[in-house]
């Protein structure tokens, strides 16, 4: 059977609102680093205009993105999820091949799914986290230049200063890094879960419940899309993965 992930779609508005933040925040930096360094009065009050500009531009489009578009996409994977979990349709959406388990609609069934989900969670993080610390260190090496500089201006220091602790480069970045370890624990508390055989027991409910609140206020609390395409490019190799782990946990048919 194909997969279908009716789902996605509502996170196509917060990746194209990503990515035009993330094209403005540059013009931004750009743009704020270069007036200090003009010297004609009037250009520079030409580009300070379309510096406010871009300004109100970029805080319009991230938090439309941050506070709106995304929490609404998470609101309906977690519609889903539940969904799924037992056999309730709180959403007219369908997915196919989403969740990879054997279970009846049940808590454990929802156990299940959730270290599904912590693992390929993790699993693309891990591809994503690279570039962003290999984008940090050249921002923090910008950074101790521009202090190690005399030529360089304090405006423009200033600018660069505010542009590396931003939410897009520094924040963005220890952001990655406590969603990857907290997605570790969800994993690593669910797996102990399985093994143990917990979920066998009365004591499942709040184990899993516990881990599902983790795994969502994790999400909640940074704020971050994972990749699409790291996905589609992971789901193979994971999915094999997942089979793997749900043999050695005996997840099967009840």
């Amino acid at each position: 059977m194909a997969r279908v992930d009716e789902i996605t779609k509502y996170y196509k508005a917060s990746e194209t609102l990503d990515s035009i933040a993330n094209v403005l925040f540059y013009i931004v930096a750009l743009s704020a680093i270069t007036i200090p360094l003009l010297d004609q009065e009037h250009i520079k009050s030409y580009l300070a205009a379309f510096f406010i500009l871009i300004v109100v531009m970029y805080f319009i489009v991230r938090y439309s993105s941050v506070l709106f578009f995304l929490p609404n996409a998470e609101k309906m994977r977690r519609k889903q999820l539940i969904s799924n979990s037992f056999a309730i349709p709180l959403t007219h959406e369908k997915t196919e091949e989403y969740y990879n388990n054997p279970y009846s609609p049940s808590v454990k069934r929802l156990g299940a799914n959730v270290l599904e989900n912590s693992l390929f969670s993790q699993r693309i993080l891990q591809v994503m986290l690279p570039r962003e610390r290999v984008k940090i260190v050249l921002y923090i090496g910008l950074w101790v230049a521009a202090l190690a500089s005399r030529n360089i201006c304090q405006d423009v220091i200033m600018v660069i200063s505010q542009s590396v602790f931003s939410a897009e480069v520094l924040a963005r970045w220890v952001s990655m890094e406590l969603l990857r370890n907290r997605y570790c624990e969800v994993y690593n508390d669910l797996y102990k879960v399985f093994l143990l055989k917990q979920h066998e027991g009365p004591e499942s409910v709040p184990l899993i419940l516990d881990a599902l609140s983790n795994y969502e206020c994790a999400k909640a609390a940074a704020g971050i899309k994972l990749s699409t395409k790291i996905f589609d490019k992971l789901n193979p190799i994971v999915t094999r993965e997942w089979e793997d782990i749900k043999a050695k946990l005996g997840i099967v048919s009840s």
